[in-house]
C-alpha cells in the first residue's frame, strides 16, 4: 500500500484505505453518514471497535430514509461497509442511529497460521543482523506486528488470510529507514499451522528518514 493524505491506497483492491486511527468517534460517525452509499476500507484501532457511533440522518415529509447499519471488517488493513434498511415517515424528523464497528463476516474461507523464518539481505542471502538495522521492526497488512530477532535475523508473524489470498503487504522500518514489499506466500506448504518462508530484501530500496523538527518527516 501507499500512503495518501486520507491514509493508504491498496494496488490489491484498487481502493483508498482511509486511516481512522486518529479520527474522534464523532469523525468518524460523520464520514460515514456523509458516504452511507459507498463501500468504505478503512483503518481502525481495536478499541474503536468497541465503541458507539451515533449516524444522524434528516428526512423530509413522504420521503424514504435509509438507515445506514454499519459493519467493519479487518484484514495488513480495515474496511467498512454500509447495509441499507428502507422505512418512510410522514412528517419532517430527525433520527439518532447508533450501533458499534462489528467484524464483517467472510465470504470466503479464513485460514490461520504462524509465519516464520528469516530476514534476509536479497543480495548476501545473509540476514539483516547488521548494526544499522538493530532496531528493525515490521507490519503485516499495516496492522500485525512481526517479531524480529536482530542477533539471528529470525522473525515470526501471526497470520489470518482468506483461502484465496496469497499475497501480504510488509513494511519494515527503523528509526531511520523504511520500506514497503509484498510477498507472495505458498499456502499448499503450510504444516502444523506454520509456514517457514524467509523473506528476502532488497536494501538498496530502504528510503531514509530524517525528524525535522517542526518540519515534520522528510524522506531521502
Amino acid at each position: 500500500m501507499s500512503k495518501i493524505p486520507q491514509g493508504y491506497f491498496c494496488s490489491l483492491c484498487n481502493k483508498d484505505v482511509i486511516d481512522f486511527t486518529e479520527n474522534s468517534s464523532l469523525e468518524i460517525s460523520q464520514y460515514i453518514l456523509a458516504h452511507k452509499n459507498e463501500s468504505i476500507c478503512a483503518q481502525v484501532l481495536p478499541y474503536q471497535l468497541e465503541q458507539t457511533y451515533d449516524l444522524v440522518a434528516q428526512s423530509k415529509k413522504n420521503t424514504t430514509l435509509k438507515y445506514a447499519a454499519v459493519a467493519a471488517s479487518l484484514l495488513a488493513v480495515s474496511g467498512i461497509s454500509a447495509q441499507n434498511q428502507e422505512s418512510t415517515t410522514p412528517t419532517t424528523e430527525t433520527h439518532f442511529v447508533k450501533g458499534k464497528i462489528a467484524q464483517q463476516p467472510s465470504k470466503n474461507q479464513t485460514i490461520k497460521f504462524v509465519l516464520k523464518g528469516k530476514i534476509l539481505d536479497k543480495t548476501t542471502n545473509l540476514p539483516l543482523i547488521d548494526k544499522k538495522y538493530s532496531d528493525l521492526k515490521g507490519y503485516i497488512n499495516y496492522g500485525t506486528p512481526i517479531i524480529y530477532n536482530p542477533k539471528t535475523g529470525e522473525y515470526s508473524v501471526e497470520i489470518s488470510l482468506e483461502k484465496n489470498q496469497n499475497q501480504l503487504s510488509i513494511s519494515l522500518f527503523t528509526k531511520s529507514l523504511e520500506q514497503d514489499v509484498s510477498i507472495e506466500l505458498d499456502l499448499s506448504k503450510i504444516k502444523n499451522n506454520i509456514l517457514y518462508q524467509d523473506l528476502k530484501i532488497d536494501t538498496n530500496n530502504f528510503t531514509s528518514v530524517k525528524i525535522a523538527g517542526g518540519l515534520g518527516v522528510i524522506y531521502q
